[in-house]
């Protein structure tokens, strides 16, 4: 009698199985790995029809894990139905999805569990094209990536999101009646089961 071996693979897509979990941290945006990131690369998606936005990233792999640093981002095209922060966060949903990072595992890569830190500030502004950082806290996601034996594609099985304790800044003027904060909306959210609606 012959036995047939079948495998079940799954791609990233499928996620219905995916457990995620939130958690307060008030830790930096970078890990305390003392391995140097490779040198800035921008990556550009187009989140919605008309509305593109290009996130300068610096990545490394440190002690098994895969980490992607947001540093700034811009924008382009009619992007004004998302808030500053929306626009990183959907950005980034869209990156994690398709691995853009091209971190492992890809189809060449063995089978067996991945991790990988996605971080970036917390809180985003923006201003005539650039999106800039209104927060010195820091939102993290760390993800477990599974590759099955036989399967081309991953899978996440489990998603951390460790988001800051404090809200972003509120908007207010200052004595020389300066606005500060205008518009500093968060950026921190699951990248799973799919990716976010527009806020």
């Amino acid at each position: 009698m012959r036995l047939i071996r079948v495998v079940l693979c799954t791609t990233v897509f499928v996620t219905a199985s995916v457990s995620v979990s939130f958690a307060q941290s008030p830790g930096p945006c970078a890990s305390d790995c003392s391995g140097l990131f490779m040198p800035p690369v921008n990556i550009t998606v187009m989140i919605d029809a008309g509305c593109t936005v290009t996130l300068s990233c610096q990545k490394r792999v440190c002690a098994g894990t895969y980490e992607l640093n947001v540093l700034s981002a811009s924008y382009a095209g009619a992007c004004s139905l998302w808030t500053a922060g929306g626009r990183i966060q959907q950005a980034l949903n869209m990156i994690v999805h398709q691995n853009l990072m091209n971190f492992q595992p890809g189809a060449p890569s063995a089978a067996g569990t991945y991790h990988w830190r996605i971080s970036r500030p917390a809180c985003w502004q923006s201003n005539e094209g650039v999106l800039s950082a209104c927060s010195d806290e820091c939102c993290v996601n760390n993800l477990d990536v599974v590759k099955k034996t036989g399967c081309a594609d991953f899978q996440v099985a489990t998603e951390t999101v460790l988001s800051p304790p404090r809200a972003c800044p509120p908007s207010y003027y200052d004595n020389e009646d300066v606005l500060n904060f205008p518009n500093c909306t968060p950026a921190c959210g699951a990248f799973y089961p799919a990716p976010g609606a527009r806020p």
